[in-house]
């Protein structure tokens, strides 16, 4: 039953979809899912929707839009949030990326409503082991 009553075992469903296609020259990604906890819970549901472009030599743009709501997350308040990111990233022949991402945030719940911004530059290694 999560925080409430841990340690109590309530039956959950979650139903996710999602597609991957190029069109345009772009690809595309979307996702939408729901999270139902119990029988008298209120559906969880969010979603997102990707889009990305090449721009030469292991580089990329992109821009995502995301939600989220949560009826059960604050009682008596249908918390939601939002956010719209942009980005671009950088691959190299030595399992380096570089990216940069601006993020901006939307929260409500109710009366309480909070917007933030975000930005994140990051150097990500990725190695493989092999057996």
């Amino acid at each position: 039953a999560g925080f409430d009553a841990p340690g109590v075992r309530v039956d959950r469903k979650r139903w996710n979809v999602h597609g991957e296609f190029e069109l345009g020259g772009l690809a595309w990604r979307g996702l939408w899912g729901r999270d139902m906890r119990g029988n008298t819970a209120a559906p969880r549901d969010g979603g997102c929707l990707e889009v990305a472009q090449p721009a030469g030599d292991g580089a990329h743009w992109y821009a995502r839009g995301s939600w989220f709501t949560d009826p059960q997350a604050i009682p008596g308040s249908d918390y939601r949030t939002r956010e719209a990111l942009i980005g671009y990233s950088r691959m190299s022949g030595q399992g380096w990326t570089w990216r940069n991402e601006a993020c901006y945030r939307w929260e409500d719940a109710g009366t309480t409503h909070t917007e933030d911004f975000r930005w994140l530059s990051a150097l990500d290694l990725r190695w493989t082991l092999q057996p």
